[in-house]
């Protein structure tokens, strides 16, 4: 007596999407406390100082609770930092802070990952306001 198994095969149905919104910038913080900033594409295609293979200086303001990120002057060669390719994610980029050299007075959102509000400042430079982390 023999004992045969049938198996019948699962369709493969692709469903179109539109490509979704994504925020501008997004702070995420990992388990470890480590802060990435991921720029979008539409984000880094109007604001090519802060592009993909730059260099940025990134500062914190404790009093007005904002996250600068700048580029940094001819003569600054301290304290940069690269904004890397996003892998997975075609044409955005981001830049990663180790905890160690973060305040531990800076805001951090309740969920892994959070869009933030931006504002632009001098010399291509932008300014994340995370006042309504803290």
């Amino acid at each position: 007596m023999s004992n045969t198994t049938t198996y019948s095969l699962l369709p493969v149905t692709r469903i179109a999407t539109t490509p979704r919104a994504h925020a501008d910038i997004t702070l995420g913080f990992s388990k470890r406390g480590d802060l990435s900033l991921i720029f979008s594409p539409a984000f880094l295609a109007e604001h090519a100082a802060l592009g993909v293979g730059s260099k940025v200086l990134i500062a914190y303001s404790a009093e007005a609770k904002k996250l600068l990120i700048a580029p940094p002057s001819a003569e600054q060669k301290e304290h940069l930092r690269m904004v890397r390719k996003r892998v997975g994610f075609p044409g955005a980029g981001y830049v990663f802070v180790s905890a160690q050299n973060l305040p531990e007075d800076m805001p951090r959102p309740e969920k892994q990952r959070e869009p933030v509000l931006w504002e632009p400042e001098e010399n291509g430079a932008v300014a994340l306001d995370l006042s309504r982390f803290a």
